[in-house]
């Protein structure tokens, strides 16, 4: 996670892709903390089973309202 947060500092990539969200890490603040990150560098998160997109205001609820349940 360390290097993907050091990667995105240096524009290494555009887009994260991940199975589902809830692989991309088990607490709720740190993963909204880096969709946050992934945001203000430009980097679009994509999640191969869920159908979201996190670049619109209704994927960011979405994505809010998993992970305020849990993920």
């Amino acid at each position: 996670m360390q290097r993907l947060v050091t990667d995105i500092d240096k524009n290494k990539f555009q887009a994260v892709l991940v199975w589902k969200i809830s692989r991309l890490l088990r607490n709720v603040l740190d993963t909204l903390k880096l969709l946050d990150k992934f945001e203000e560098y430009d980097v679009k998160f994509i999640s191969y089973s869920e159908n979201f997109d996190t670049s619109s205001p209704i994927g960011k609820l979405v994505v809010q309202l998993m992970a305020s349940s849990g993920l």
